[in-house]
Formats: structure tokens, sequence, C-alpha cells
């Protein structure tokens, strides 16, 4: 989680958030990935966007935390840069889940991205 740029400085620098570094004798810190978050600075690793949480910032300086996926959409890789639509006959009324649900019989979602299964007619 530290790094020294400068030759013959005895004491390290923490990488900042956003950042990591894995390896000693660096003069740099590494960005986290897109869909890996650092909150805290000086840290050897960054954290993953989970199911239902997704990061897709380019810049290190946006990769502080996951967002949620909103309710009509899902994430469920163990590093997520996207949330998907819920797909046609699915729906989700929820944020932040990992999957949608199928409409039930007598229901239905004719469209991608619906938080509820409509009633047949």
């Amino acid at each position: 989680g530290e790094y020294q740029g400068k030759a013959g400085k005895p004491e390290c620098n923490a990488c900042g958030q956003g950042h990591y570094q894995n390896e000693t004798g660096q003069t740099a810190c590494k960005e986290c990935d897109i869909g890996t978050v650092q909150f805290e600075a000086g840290k050897a690793s960054c954290n993953k966007c989970g199911p239902g949480t997704y990061n897709n910032k380019t810049e290190a300086d946006g990769r502080l935390y996951c967002d949620d996926c909103s309710a009509g959409s899902f994430s469920n890789e163990e590093i997520n840069m996207q949330c998907i639509a819920c797909g046609v006959g699915t729906a989700n009324n929820f944020p932040k889940q990992s999957e949608c649900s199928s409409c039930e019989p007598g229901s239905y979602a004719d469209v991608s991205g619906l938080l509820v299964c409509l009633p047949a007619k």
C-alpha cells in the first residue's frame, strides 16, 4: 500500500484512494481496475464490486465506491463494470440485485428493464 517516488528518501508514502500497491520497492501506485474500488489510502489491494453492484469510472479518483444496480437491473459476476437490464419475461423492483425474477403465471414483461411484471390482459 506504499511507494517512494524519490531516491534516497527513508520513508514511504501511502497510496491514495482508488490506488493500491502490492509489491515492495515501487516508485508509484497502481490504479484500481474498472470494477474494483478502494476508499482507504495505503492498501495493498482493491475491493471487488460484487453481485448487485458495479463501478465503471474511467478515472482512479472515481473508483472509491461500488454503485448499486438500480431496480430493473442486476449484476451477477465476481467483478462488475456495469449492470444489465432485466430481460423480457423478468423484472425486479429492488436495487442491488444479483438476478431478476421470472414473471409469475398470469403476468408478463414484454420489454427489458421492468420493475414489476404486468398483469396479463
